[in-house]
Parts: structure tokens; C-alpha cells; sequence
């Protein structure tokens, strides 16, 4: 779970890379793409961590 959880926040962090790059506001198709697919792996990660914690607290 922990290896899940920290190639989740990789995945986030590279789209947090390529969405600070001011260049790729000319394509608004890419940065639409890209925010869902952040948002989708953001709500992924809030699964898992809750899952985590429900584990811990077993």
C-alpha cells in the first residue's frame, strides 16, 4: 500500500511539473487532460490513505 500511495503522489507531482510549465496554456485540450487526470489520481490517493488508516486502526 505504502509503494501505491507513493506512486500515486509521483504520478501528482509530474503533472504538478508539466502544469507549471506557462507553455502549455497554448494547448487547452492537454491542460484539460492533464487536470483530470490529476484530479482522478487525487481522489485515488484520498482512497487509499483511508483505506491505510483503516488498516492501522485494526
Amino acid at each position: 500500500m505504502e509503494l501505491q500511495i507513493s506512486n500515486l503522489e509521483q504520478a501528482i507531482l509530474e503533472i504538478d511539473t508539466e502544469l507549471s510549465n506557462p507553455d502549455i496554456y497554448s494547448d487547452i485540450e492537454k491542460v484539460k487532460d492533464l487536470s483530470n487526470k490529476r484530479q482522478n489520481l487525487s481522489d485515488e490517493l484520498s482512497t487509499v490513505y483511508e483505506a491505510w488508516i483503516e488498516l492501522e486502526e485494526l
